[in-house]
């Protein structure tokens, strides 16, 4: 993936409001569920002080019900 060459795009978010990243097409899939589908992805160096992947309400939340106990550190997705 040649993350790198894809359009560039400001963002606002992870403590800053000038960030920037590149913008993919990507192929994703929940495997519990067997769905499939394609997001537009924003890929930034911005991230690196997080060890994680943050997923939003476009291109993931969107698709699905999910719901958030988090004093049981639960998280459940489901298709609609």
């Amino acid at each position: 993936m040649d993350w790198q060459s894809a359009p560039e795009t400001k963002f606002v978010g992870l403590g800053s409001t000038n960030n920037i990243g590149h913008m993919m097409k990507l192929s994703l899939a929940l495997s519990a569920c067997s769905y499939a589908w394609e997001a537009d992805v924003l890929i930034s160096e911005a991230a690196n002080p997080f060890p994680l992947i943050l997923l939003g309400h476009q291109g993931f939340f969107e698709n699905f019900d999910v719901t958030f106990q988090t004093r049981y550190r639960h998280l459940r997705i489901q298709k609609s």
